[in-house]
């Protein structure tokens, strides 16, 4: 599968968030367009829940770059927020937001209807 990331493509594998391991040492698992992809790791030093970032792999792996609006503690335009498990006790009570799914109800393709994305209740 190839996809295009700020006009640069990648013809890597799709995957699930919730799995980063998939995609091996210096990749990770990002959502690209209606599904996700593994991408080279962009993060560097920061990327971490809350930090800033300018790219959909700017963050560490496991969490996706969005609007800062919808992140607690974000001092930006976007920063970094967590992807979580729909299924799971809500493990986005820790960095005080809560775990929504990433796809409307129905939508999601076989085996990510699980995948959700902390945000600001």
């Amino acid at each position: 599968m190839c996809v295009f990331i700020d006009d640069i493509a990648y013809c890597n594998p799709k995957c699930d968030p919730l799995n980063q391991a998939f995609c091996g040492p210096d990749n990770e698992c990002v959502g690209v367009e209606d599904t996700f992809a593994c991408v080279p790791d962009a993060s560097g030093n920061t990327g971490a829940v809350g930090d800033g970032c300018a790219f959909s792999n700017g963050c560490d792996p496991g969490n996706i770059c969005m609007n800062g609006q919808y992140v607690a503690g974000c001092n930006g335009q976007y920063c970094c927020s967590a992807f979580c498990d729909t299924d799971l006790a809500d493990p986005c009570a820790q960095y005080g937001m809560q775990c929504v799914a990433w796809y409307e109800m129905g939508m999601a393709p076989s085996g990510l209807e699980d995948v959700g994305v902390c945000v600001i209740p």
